[in-house]
């Protein structure tokens, strides 16, 4: 585009501004995907990152709040065990087996896979 921008000649006067604005753009968009965008990202997590320490509990939904339920109740004149446990942290993965993979079958009640 370099060529275009600085050239001289017929029709030079129409072509050297779109050349000028796709060199500005290609060097806008550079800087913004490789500085901005990772300096913008680290921010963010170092933030969420402080606010996760400074808040801790509260910055974590999953905990469970069974011992403030309890003492709620208590406060209340409730039996504690009125409120329902509080449920487990899901997790991701499950460490326990779920049992043999079921197999599939195509029409003819074959297995379509070999085991």
């Amino acid at each position: 585009m370099y060529p275009a921008a600085h050239g001289t000649g017929q029709g030079a006067e129409f072509m050297a501004p779109m050349a000028i604005a796709v060199i500005g753009g290609l060097l806008v968009s550079t800087v913004l995907s490789l500085v901005f965008i990772p300096s913008f990202y680290l921010m963010i997590n170092r933030l969420n990152r402080a606010i996760g320490w400074v808040f801790g509990k509260m910055a974590d939904p999953n905990v469970s709040d069974e011992a403030e339920m309890e003492a709620e109740a208590a406060s209340q004149g409730h039996p504690a065990a009125a409120y329902p446990p509080a449920p487990a942290r899901p997790h991701l993965v499950s460490t326990t087996p779920v049992g043999p993979r079921p197999k599939i079958l195509g029409p003819d009640g074959m297995p379509l896979a070999a085991e």
